[in-house]
């Protein structure tokens, strides 16, 4: 028999109004700053999320993801966000991933938010990083 091991997150929240409780959560974790990592056409829906990061009282910093999952792309995310312990991932599969390579370079925890259903980003622990040609780099 051979072991296998799954890593999934540690909470899952899903539902009508789940993006209201995203400060609450990060609030929860921990948090007591936060970077937004985001698509950038979720305008309203980022909304959103900043009240509810403002209602937690956790100042909070919105970067929207290029488009590419890359080492270099996922650092220099890092480098725009300044200071934070927390890292909200909003978006498809690429920001997921992105986010997930910014709060592990840097140490933070990491809320996600999926802005589509078939995705299975947030609720795998891998990173696809993409290289400058948009090929699949490495898992």
């Amino acid at each position: 028999m051979t072991l296998r091991t799954f890593g999934f997150p540690g909470r899952y929240v899903q539902g009508p109004g789940a993006l209201k409780e995203i400060g609450a959560t990060a609030r929860e974790l921990g948090a007591t700053s936060v970077v937004v990592v985001a698509d950038p056409q979720l305008t309203e829906a980022i909304e959103v999320v900043r009240l509810s990061l403002a209602a937690a009282e956790l100042p909070a910093r919105v970067i929207h993801s290029p488009a590419e999952c890359t080492e270099a792309g996922a650092q220099a995310l890092v480098d725009e966000a300044g200071e934070f312990d927390c890292v909200v991932g909003f978006g498809g599969g690429k920001t997921i991933d992105l986010s997930k390579a910014v709060a592990r370079s840097s140490g933070a925890r990491l809320v996600i938010a999926p802005s589509i259903a078939s995705n299975d980003a947030p609720t795998s622990r891998l990173i696809v990083l993409y290289n400058d040609q948009h090929k699949v780099d490495r898992v």
